[in-house]
């Protein structure tokens, strides 16, 4: 169904599964386990099937399961943050006590208003009386994230012989390479975390 060479008893559970939720394999054949052609399935909601797109990425980040992205190409529904951040260790909070007494009088809520009306009344004089006392930040724009202070050379080249290795692996599956590439691969988990102490 996805791929994979075998049929056990796992992988029919898996299909029972599938088909009583009318899921929908994504897979396309690529092996997603860098130590034999082992496969993992990918499933969504049947709704999402046709929506959907999935690929293997060259990588493993040091673990075993190659990176896999999963699309779903529906457009999220945007929400707009337009609320006020304001830096409420500065506030003047007498200032805030006096501006709301003067702005919430016994007036603002009417049972004659609608209760959205009275909403609106209420959120804007405390929303005036916290600009009058309380501090705002500033649109300021996001720097880039700094590097991680421990990488270095040693890391890098750690890196690029694991990848090296996980690929000649993935060529051509030989006990040498697939010792070759857990050897190279723990040994750039070493240097990774010894680096970062």
């Amino acid at each position: 169904m996805w791929g994979s060479p075998y049929n056990d008893h796992r992988g029919t559970a898996i299909e029972q599964l599938i088909d009583e939720n009318k899921f929908v394999v994504l897979n396309n054949g690529q092996p997603t386990y860098t130590h034999h052609t082992g496969l993992q399935s990918h499933i969504v909601c049947h709704t999402f099937g046709t929506k959907s797109t999935w690929k293997v990425l060259h990588g493993t980040l040091g673990s075993d399961h190659c990176l896999i992205v999963t699309c779903i190409n529906i457009s999220p529904a945007e929400d707009t943050d337009y609320s006020q951040k304001f830096i409420m260790s500065k506030a003047d909070w007498e200032s805030f006590k006096t501006n709301s007494r003067k702005l919430l009088t016994p007036d603002l809520i009417s049972g004659n208003k609608s209760i959205d009306e009275n909403t609106t009344a209420l959120t804007y004089a405390i929303t005036t009386a916290a600009e009058l006392s309380i501090p705002q930040l500033k649109n300021i724009k996001r720097k880039r994230l700094k590097s991680l202070p421990y990488w270095n050379e040693h890391c890098k080249k750690a890196i690029q012989d694991r990848n090296t290795a996980r690929n000649a692996m993935l060529k051509n599956k030989t006990l040498d390479n697939c010792i070759n590439y857990r050897r190279l691969k723990g040994k750039a988990q070493y240097v990774i975390k010894s680096s970062a102490r």
